[in-house]
């Protein structure tokens, strides 16, 4: 019945060594290779395909998908019944320690570092031309087929369906010449990790006076796409500007659910101006802390390594000074010496785990690197006057 679908599946699976699934009206009819690894699917979660946002019904369009965990994905609608699903791929690197933060960020399970790390490191690696070539390779191969099987071998016909799509496929690769130029998308985030609400809003504005980039057929859905790719960007330069990262991407899960769940396209688009306003703001309480740009970095160092092993060294390496001088100008600005504030914060985020995981605390401890578990004990009890023991209990 998809023969010749499942002819192209396989050529595209043995020239490009990517995982792909084909789905026929919801389920998948062919996966290759026959089993697939994704963190959802790893973790006993949704398929993979039930995690993903797309815009079902946009016919031969490739749509770049990524997921929470980093994985990124192809969808490829070939028909009303069936679509492809490429991936998980990877574009950029993920390390032991980004698996840290991705345990952090998304409450994952500690225990499941180890796997976690070892499965992004079997994903495929492309670069992200790659990726987008990908997509355009699979409306090369699929065009054809689906659009001229329903023409009744009319050659006239066959004829002018391919004219249409040919004109059809003009008219998209000059959209990508609606998007922001790069050097715009560059200066808004400049000035946004700078802090500067006034030349921030003044060039959004002017950005906004171009056309913008059609990212799905319906203008609703392309509007909600094209203002979770700016706060992507946002978010990217308020934690250049030294906002936390948790902080950060709270504040953008917070827009894009507010995005999601608005379909009024008067109320969205008033809603980057907004973003940009808040993402500035979130960089100017951290300057006005009236911390040095070095003891800035330094927190933002350890912020984003509080599970991994941290020296004093490590620290005054990543922002080029004398371990001897960041150690007092941290005592001096913060208040507290840099291994006190290394373990007031992972007790902090050690909280989380002890009150909505069951991760056993002894993992707990280990994952936030205390030397052993009766280390663990004095400091949590030390700042929080219970031992994780019974803060746990307090809680259930």
């Amino acid at each position: 019945m998809y023969q010749d679908q499942l002819e192209l599946l396989h050529i595209f699976h043995f020239s490009t060594g990517l995982p792909v699934v084909f789905y026929a009206h919801g389920d998948p009819v062919e996966s290759l290779p026959e089993s697939i690894s994704s963190v959802s699917s790893f973790l006993g979660e949704e398929r993979a395909v039930d995690a993903l946002s797309f815009s079902p019904g946009q016919l031969l369009a490739p749509q770049y998908i990524a997921n929470p965990y980093g994985e990124r994905y192809l969808y490829f609608q070939i028909n009303a019944d069936s679509f492809l699903l490429v991936g998980p791929v990877l574009t950029e690197p993920i390390m032991e320690g980004t698996v840290s933060n991705l345990i952090r960020l998304h409450r994952l399970p500690i225990k499941r570092k180890s796997a976690l790390t070892e499965h992004y490191a079997g994903l495929p690696l492309i670069s992200e031309t790659a990726f987008f070539f990908t997509g355009k390779l699979l409306e090369l191969l699929f065009y054809p087929i689906e659009n001229t099987q329903d023409v009744g071998g009319s050659p006239a016909t066959a004829g002018a369906v391919v004219e249409q799509y040919q004109k059809g496929t003009y008219e998209n690769r000059m959209k990508l010449f609606q998007h922001p130029p790069y050097f715009m998308e560059q200066e808004i985030c400049r000035l946004i990790t700078a802090g500067d609400k006034r030349n921030a809003a003044k060039h959004l504005r002017r950005i906004n006076t171009l056309r913008r980039a059609v990212l799905a057929k319906d203008p609703l859905r392309s509007l909600k796409n094209s203002l979770i790719c700016s706060c992507t960007l946002f978010t990217r330069a308020a934690i250049a500007g030294g906002a936390g990262p948790d902080d950060a991407f709270t504040l953008s899960d917070t827009y894009i659910l507010e995005i999601e769940s608005n379909d009024s396209i008067r109320i969205l688009d008033d809603l980057e101006a907004r973003m940009v306003a808040d993402f500035v703001d979130m960089v100017n309480r951290i300057n006005e802390a009236r911390y040095s740009k070095v003891i800035r970095n330094a927190i933002e160092y350890i912020n984003n390594n509080l599970s991994e092993r941290i020296t004093v060294t490590d620290i005054a390496d990543n922002v080029f000074v004398h371990p001897n001088y960041l150690s007092s100008l941290f005592k001096k600005e913060t208040g507290t010496s840099i291994s006190s504030y290394i373990t007031s914060h992972r007790v902090e985020e050690a909280k989380y785990f002890i009150r909505y995981s069951s991760n056993s605390l002894s993992d707990i401890a280990n994952f936030y690197q205390f030397c052993s578990q009766s280390h663990f004990i004095a400091a949590f009890k030390k700042q929080t006057g219970l031992t994780p023991a019974q803060y746990r209990n307090q809680s259930t």
